[in-house]
Formats: structure tokens, sequence, C-alpha cells
């Protein structure tokens, strides 16, 4: 009988800490890599979705990719043909890790974005913005 309620309080501790760890909506549930060893990579876009349907990628934007460094900095690498153009700004999480921050100029435009973390893992970056009444959902995979 002993045996049976610390198996049962075991089997309770381990549902609560594995509900607990699942930080993103779309996960991982648990992951033992600190969140900036994760998102410190190259992320190349996989997927992208307006209001839940897919887009089709064009070959150029299948290109373009994020260097995220651990540092704070960020190249945003877009490519035009055979050509490419990087600019450099920086990458900021938020002190509850679940909104993610690209500012950068390009051209003419500033970029400040705010973006939801969905999913990250050392593989895939899923991140979502709204604006307004459309939601646009970003897959990356690393690069």
């Amino acid at each position: 009988m002993k045996s049976l309620s610390k198996i049962s309080i075991a089997l309770l501790l381990m549902a609560f800490v594995a509900s607990s760890c699942g930080k993103y909506e779309e996960g991982p549930m648990i992951s033992l890599l600190p969140i900036t060893m994760r998102i410190t990579s190259q992320w190349q876009m996989d997927k992208y979705f307006e209001n839940d349907v897919e887009q089709t990628l064009t070959a150029d934007e299948k290109d373009d990719y994020y260097d995220i460094k651990d540092n704070g900095i960020l190249d945003a690498v877009y490519v035009v043909g055979s050509s490419s153009t990087t600019t450099t700004g920086t990458w900021e999480l938020s002190s509850s890790k679940e909104l993610l921050t690209f500012k950068y100029t390009y051209g003419s435009f500033t970029v400040n974005d705010v973006y939801t973390i969905l999913r990250l893992t050392t593989k895939e970056l899923w991140i979502e913005k709204v604006y307004g009444s459309v939601t646009e959902e970003y897959h990356y995979i690393q690069r």
C-alpha cells in the first residue's frame, strides 16, 4: 500500500511538472536547452499562413533568412534573384520569453515587429503577428 501511494504521488508530481513546462502554444512540451540557445540560429522561412490559410512562397522568399545571434544582433538577409541584401538590427525576448521583437531598417522602411512565439525548438521557430483582422503566422526552419 505504501508503494502504491508513493507511485501515485510521483505520477501526480510528474503530471504537474509536465503540464507547467510547455511555454509555447505549439510546443515543445519540455526542453532542456535555454530559450536563447534554441533561438540563436539562422532561420529560413518554410511556411507562411494568413488567417490560417497557407500562402505560396516565392523562390526568393524561401531563400530569405534571419540570422539571430546570441549577442542580440539580428541580420535580415533578403534574396532577389541571384543577389542578396543584408541589413543588421537587433532582436529581443520579452521578460516572459513569449514575445520576440525584431528591429532593423530595410531601405526606407523601419521594422519594429513584435511576434508571439508559438513553437521554438532547435530546428523550428513558429511566430505570429496580428494586424487588425489579419493574423500572419510564419514557420521557420533552421538553415
